[in-house]
């Protein structure tokens, strides 16, 4: 068996050579070291009648000015352009933001949205796909929120999706063996696509913490809509 090399942008990759034509661009995905089943590259291109009703959801409560958070291989970003929104999509992956350019998506950022910076504002901030997660850690989820505040115009808003993974402690009579070290929300992921691999950290946050986080941001919280397996749709404002 070949030894896989660490490399950061394994998901930008696949994506990549799907968009060139590798239409069984597949990843392996790993949580906290166990096999959770493969992603297909072909997902990141889907149209907005192949989205989840979440994500329709989503897109459709978009206005103004909008930056697309993690815009991977610019689904969303496509769409809302096609709508005649002004969109900026950012994402850290190399790979993604060449995709990107090939779907003819014009404003692409390579930047981690800490690091990003805008003088106009936004009017509407996607986070989509678990994007309120990417801070890795419940405790550092203030971190993202309060960098998001600081993009916003006045009277704009945060749009994003979360999982509740309460579901995976439950036991056979209906209670919950929640572990005690950790946020039981907080995983380890690894990627696996072809002879590479990359791990980081994730969290998938629970709605009581998330509106719990945001009133000591200063944001309102908001649902809007929920999911058939303990996923729902959440928008914050000031």
């Amino acid at each position: 068996m070949a030894k896989k090399k660490k490399y950061d942008d394994v998901l930008g990759t696949a994506m990549l050579d799907f968009a060139q034509g590798d239409q069984e661009a597949n990843i392996r995905v790993l949580i906290d070291g166990e096999e959770d089943g493969w992603m297909k590259a072909s997902r990141f291109f889907r149209t907005f009648d192949e989205m989840p009703v979440l994500e329709q959801i989503a897109l459709q409560n978009c206005q103004g000015r909008i930056l697309d958070v993690g815009a991977a291989a610019g689904c969303h970003s496509k769409w809302l352009t096609e709508k005649g929104f002004e969109v900026v999509s950012l994402d850290i992956s190399e790979g993604a933001c060449e995709v990107m350019k090939l779907q003819g998506i014009q404003n692409i950022v390579k930047e981690s949205i800490f690091e990003f910076e805008d003088q106009n504002g936004f009017d509407t901030i996607l986070m989509l796909m678990n994007g309120l997660g990417m801070s890795g850690k419940l405790s550092e989820t203030h971190l993202l929120l309060n960098k998001l505040k600081t993009l916003l115009k006045p009277g704009g808003q945060i749009i994003g999706d979360s999982s509740d993974l309460i579901y995976l402690f439950e036991d056979e009579d209906g209670s919950y063996l929640i572990p005690s070290e950790n946020y039981y929300g907080e995983v380890d992921f690894e990627l696996e696509y072809k002879s590479l691999y990359s791990k980081f950290p994730w969290v998938y946050i629970d709605e009581d913490n998330l509106r719990n986080i945001a009133q000591e941001c200063g944001l309102q919280a908001e649902t809007l809509g929920e999911g058939d397996h303990y996923e729902f749709l959440i928008r914050f404002s000031q």
